[in-house]
């Protein structure tokens, strides 16, 4: 194919695959599920629609709180009825069953993601909609300064097991404890971070990395304290460590105080993804980038642009050049350019700076070569 048919063919490329920014994979973020709803009222149907539009506030509620960091939350005063059912797109009964007078039912929610970010934005609050891939926590219990994974008795294991399903933007998979797990991964491998080990068992569980998370019993000064040391590793996000130290309360038995710590760290997991991946307030203003984008043919160029469909912190892509080499584009982005970076990280997409402007590949691509 020559140069010009080359161009011919990016260009019905783009034509095929019209821009997905406002409608992305992304915005089922926006999408709140199983929201549980009982109403009484004169006729069943008057008990539907009561029913739905209190469904609507839980749902808004649940939104707020998986978008917006907790400090943040301070800053959006609670809405009237009426202004949630404006931000609301559509609604579907997943379940329902009345009884007279009665309905009783479980609804999903889907809001409009630009009416939602230009109230956030309005209102001067930072939030996160960047979701990202799964990540494995590895609960690993340390006694006598020995690890414990998968015994019964590991009651830090346990805890992270009954936390069930999470609604956040960072989705987490907990070890069942079965024969390849342990076949995969031991505890001494877990608590020394052995990442190849971890790589294996995260593949079975399909997440993109792990956070070890250990715990161990304390006493300073006559009070009992539970000493959760955390180690996030092989994510596609930067390696981090952190630490919490909590006081087991009077009366607290050992169930209950896992029980605590463990709903504690995974919102602490889900604050500290949010805030790497922030966008309005004063998480940045955004800007426009240059990238230059290597397709050797119409499907590389495909794949990358589906990729940036899918990322949160694009808003708008403008193709300047094209040629054999790949193309080059001006990104508009909201938040940090750090921001925009984990972001697409997330979608296997690296953003790397080359001089005055930007390399844009999906990620193990070697470096492209300059549009001509």
């Amino acid at each position: 194919m020559g140069l010009r048919g080359f161009v011919l063919a990016m260009l019905l490329a783009l034509a095929a695959t019209p821009p997905a920014y406002a409608q992305r994979a992304a915005d089922d973020v926006f999408a709140v599920r199983g929201v549980d709803v009982d109403r009484a009222a004169g006729t069943a149907a008057l008990a539907r629609d009561q029913a739905v539009a209190d469904g609507q506030r839980v749902a808004w509620r649940r939104l707020v709180e998986r978008l917006v960091p907790v400090a943040q939350r301070g800053d959006l005063p609670a809405l009237p009825a009426n202004r949630v059912a404006e931000l609301v797109d559509s609604f579907e009964i997943e379940s329902e069953r009345g009884t007279g007078t009665r309905w009783i039912g479980r609804v999903a929610y889907r809001f409009q993601p630009e009416r939602v970010r230009a109230l956030l934005r309005a209102r001067q609050v930072a939030y996160a909609e960047t979701r990202a891939r799964a990540i494995l926590v590895v609960p690993v219990m340390i006694e006598d300064g020995v690890p414990k994974l998968w015994e019964d008795e590991n009651l830090w294991k346990r805890a992270w097991i009954g936390l069930g399903p999470d609604d956040g933007l960072q989705p987490r998979r907990v070890p069942e404890g079965t024969l390849e797990d342990i076949a995969t991964l031991d505890a001494a491998q877990a608590d020394a971070g052995d990442r190849a080990a971890l790589r294996r068992l995260a593949e079975v569980y399909q997440a993109q990395g792990a956070i070890i998370a250990r715990a161990r019993i304390d006493t300073v000064e006559g009070q009992t304290l539970i000493v959760v040391g955390f180690e996030r590793i092989g994510a596609r996000a930067e390696d981090a460590r952190w630490q919490v130290v909590e006081p087991v309360r009077p009366r607290e038995t050992p169930e209950t105080v896992f029980r605590r710590l463990a709903q504690q760290a995974a919102l602490g997991i889900e604050e500290r993804w949010k805030a790497e991946v922030l966008v309005g307030g004063t998480a940045g203003a955004g800007g426009t980038l240059r990238a230059t984008i290597q397709a050797e043919d119409v499907r590389d160029w495909v794949a990358v642009r589906a990729r940036l469909a899918d990322v949160a912190a694009v808003r708008r892509i403008d193709v300047l050049a094209m040629g054999r080499g790949g193309l080059i584009v001006d990104i508009d982005y909201d938040g940090a350019v750090e921001t925009l970076r984990t972001a697409m990280a997330q979608r296997d997409l690296t953003l790397s700076a080359a001089g005055d402007t930007w390399r844009l590949a999906i990620a193990g691509q070697a470096a492209p070569a300059r549009a001509r």
